[in-house]
């Protein structure tokens, strides 16, 4: 009798153990992956430019994958149906880091509007804003 009553409570604290552990396997919420990319100081984007002044601006990104990252990313322009690249530049980022970037570029050619945006190649995420020529020709 003694070694069936062991033997019951040894499967049973065995079985307990078992599905404790069954059960904190499901509960365990996996983390979302993914990347942040903003303007900083939003209000103050430039909205107007001029041909050959400097506009300046900057942006952040926030490395939430979960890992390390290389970030690989371009700056655009256009002008009416033209565009292209100003610069491109790549980062590395630790999991959970945050990297300000400020970024400063001239229009040399006439303009009435222009889209300037910053392009992360790897997560395809983009943020934009236009300037409008304050001395159209």
């Amino acid at each position: 009798m003694k070694i069936g009553t062991l033997l019951i409570i040894v499967l049973s604290a065995l079985i307990i153990v078992t599905l404790l552990l069954i059960i904190s396997k499901f509960q365990q919420i996996p983390k979302s992956s993914f990347t942040e990319i903003y303007f900083n100081d939003i209000e103050n984007i430039p909205k107007i430019a001029k041909i050959n002044q400097p506009i300046i601006f900057s942006f952040s990104v926030s490395n939430k994958q979960n890992k390390n990252y290389n970030y690989e990313y371009e700056l655009m322009l256009k002008i009416g149906d033209n565009e292209s690249i100003i610069k491109r530049d790549n980062f590395n980022l630790n999991k959970n880091e945050i990297k300000n970037i400020i970024e400063n570029l001239t229009i040399k050619e006439n303009f009435e509007k222009a889209l300037i945006s910053v392009k992360l190649i790897d997560t395809n995420q983009e943020i934009h804003f236009w300037v409008t020529n304050i001395n159209k020709n």
